[in-house]
């Protein structure tokens, strides 16, 4: 006998998904008017409902319910607008550069896993508190372990901690570290390997946590074990993400679980699997008896047709629970907004969370990607809370400051001239926007435009992604401090994918030259701080020099086609002040180096996730 489920959302338009692991079905609509939805010829069966609508947050976070005979009404959500408080400032890419093996010529960069503040350092010499941050990480194949004094600049280890896994999350308990890892993208289980300096690890149980059978939630693939700590003694409690494949296998459905141990090598799965359905990578802190999970909240909809942005889009989230099993209070903390976290894109995201928690700052280390316009997708980012932890989950969150000041993704329809509802100012020939894309409108002749819609400092970047490049005598220029007659300007003009000349010029002249290969959805950055001068692809740092030629302008984009229409363009912008968000003190840590991620203090970090 068929049968329906039916509520109220509290807003029209809202999508709402029901799932069911058993039989692999999955629906989606949207609300009515009114906020009514019904899902209709349903079946016998345990059934997850989650609601999603850009700009707000939705409680509960999840509604399970089992029908067995009957239909199920007033099953209702209540929507809440999103309100932020504003606590963190975001500081970009940190560039913690390892060998990049990619699993496609366009998938390669850098992304947090684990940091911790502790003692015994390793690569560097530690600062007079004896305490360093230590960093696991993975380039989408190894995983690799950095130090830093500072949390900012970062001494990698070039030789993998551990080789082939793509998804893991370390925790240092008593003398030995462990790590969870997982082998590949594809249905498989998550190890467990531990070691004594947290460089070098060695395999203790391949089977940690296990695939689940088919119609389970979890028997697409397992990753990420996060190590609580013992709610009961001599009993360890952990969060692993996991995912199922739905509507005959066309969708991804990622969720949480808890896992058991005696030992810390063998777990067992908890039976109410899952705890926390459309959630991934969750750090776990606990203030004064209640856990708080940041996480990266995923859409409850993402298609599998691209294998390493089923996270995506994502940003991060925050709720709470008593026991770890009933989370409720799901908000979102963090939003993405630098290019390389892809604002305004299906495949952008910001995830996997680590917290590095204070007395009065918390360092907040994440992931960022951005599929579909850069071609170095992982990234290692930071943001920081000036504030307590008490104080932090007390709050709204939300975006404090950044070094950014302006961002166009030209996600919109086309536009000749190019104008972004008025913020750009076309100098000469104009720019268009032709297919989400910066584009000049003649051959043979630049095309120049400047954001004009703010005051910009005399400090400022320029950074845009290379959209096209190619035909005769293509030119790109990125440029700051334009005055209206003189500039600081960086060209090239060969095709993408040649190595070439790249020229820096001050008021006409050549100041420094030097060789790269620009290459499509590489992210260029210009930038002038007082009188020095920065060159960056893709984050890492190329050329410097100095010049005192020009004291202040806008930025601007110049491009130039050669024999054809579309030759050459900017496929995503933005600028800003890089010296706007100075560094906070370093973290004085609740919990003391030594003992890692356990101990000492009402509030305890729990510091433990990555996965890709």
């Amino acid at each position: 006998m068929a049968n329906s489920i039916s509520g109220n959302t509290g807003q029209p338009g809202v999508t709402v998904v029901i799932a069911d692991f058993v039989s692999g079905g999955y629906l989606t609509t949207t609300s009515d008017g009114s906020g009514n939805y019904t899902f209709s010829n349903l079946g016998p069966a345990k059934y997850y409902i989650v609601c999603g609508l850009s700009g707000f947050w939705f409680a509960p976070a999840v509604q399970v319910q089992t029908i067995v005979s009957t239909n199920l009404t007033n099953i209702n959500f209540t929507a809440t607008a999103n309100a932020f408080t504003g606590v963190w400032t975001k500081y970009g890419d940190l560039n913690l550069i390892t060998p990049q093996v990619a699993f496609n010529a366009t998938i390669t960069g850098t992304a947090p896993g684990t940091v911790l503040l502790e003692g015994n350092a390793h690569l560097i010499s530690p600062p007079a508190s004896g305490l360093v941050f230590k960093a696991w990480h993975s380039d989408g194949a190894n995983v690799y372990y950095a130090e830093s004094a500072d949390g900012v600049h970062w001494t990698a280890n070039n030789t993998p901690s551990v080789a082939g896994v793509v998804n893991h999350s370390v925790a240092h308990i008593g003398s030995t570290y462990y790590l969870s890892g997982t082998v590949g993208v594809g249905p498989t289980s998550t190890g467990m390997y531990t070691s004594s300096d947290g460089i070098t690890f060695t395999l203790a149980n391949a089977n940690a946590i296990t695939v689940g059978a088919a119609g389970t939630w979890d028997s697409g693939l397992t990753f990420q074990l996060h190590i609580v700590g013992q709610l009961t003694p001599g009993v360890y409690t952990a969060i692993y993400t996991a995912g199922s494949y739905l509507s005959s296998h066309t969708k991804f459905v990622i969720s949480l679980g808890l896992a058991t141990s005696t030992d810390l090598i063998n777990w067992t799965k908890d039976p109410n699997n899952p705890v926390f359905f459309g959630a991934s990578s969750p750090a776990i802190v606990q203030v004064n008896g209640i856990y708080y999970a940041y996480y990266n909240g995923v859409p409850y909809d993402q298609s599998v047709a691209n294998a390493y942005a089923i996270y995506s889009p994502s940003d991060l989230w925050r709720a709470q629970s008593t026991d770890l099993r009933n989370w409720t209070n799901a908000r979102p903390v963090l939003l993405r907004s630098f290019i390389g976290e892809g604002p305004d894109m299906a495949d952008g995201a910001v995830f996997n969370p680590t917290l590095v928690v204070g007395s009065n700052t918390v360092y907040m280390y994440y992931g960022g990607s951005n599929f579909s316009q850069e071609s170095q997708c992982f990234k290692f980012m930071l943001a920081t809370a000036n504030m307590g932890i008490q104080q932090l989950v007390q709050s709204n969150e939300g975006l404090l400051s950044s070094p950014q000041l302006a961002i166009d993704t030209f996600q919109r329809a086309n536009e000749n001239p190019l104008s972004g509802g008025g913020k750009w100012t076309n100098l000469g020939n104009n720019f268009q926007l032709l297919n989400k894309q910066a584009s000049p409108t003649v051959l043979s002749a630049f095309s120049d435009a400047t954001y004009s819609a703010i005051a910009w400092p005399a400090d400022q970047y320029n950074e845009a992604v290379l959209g096209a490049q190619s035909g005769t005598t293509p030119q790109m220029d990125l440029i700051v401090r334009f005055n209206g007659s003189i500039d600081y300007d960086l060209l090239w003009q060969l095709a993408a994918g040649t190595s070439q000349t790249i020229t820096l010029n001050a008021a006409g002249s050549p100041i420094g030259t030097f060789t790269a290969t620009p290459r499509l959805l590489d992210v260029w950055r210009l930038e002038v701080i007082g009188t020095t001068i920065n060159v960056y692809q893709n984050g890492t740092k190329l050329f410097t020099t100095t010049s005192s030629a020009v004291a202040s302008g806008n930025p601007y984009i110049q491009a130039r086609n050669g024999s054809a229409l579309g030759q050459s363009g900017w496929s995503a912008w933005e600028g800003g002040n890089p010296v706007a968000a100075a560094l906070p003190a370093i973290p004085i840590p609740i919990v003391n180096g030594g003992g890692g991620g356990f101990g000492g203090g009402r509030s305890k970090p729990f510091k433990f996730r990555l996965k890709f």
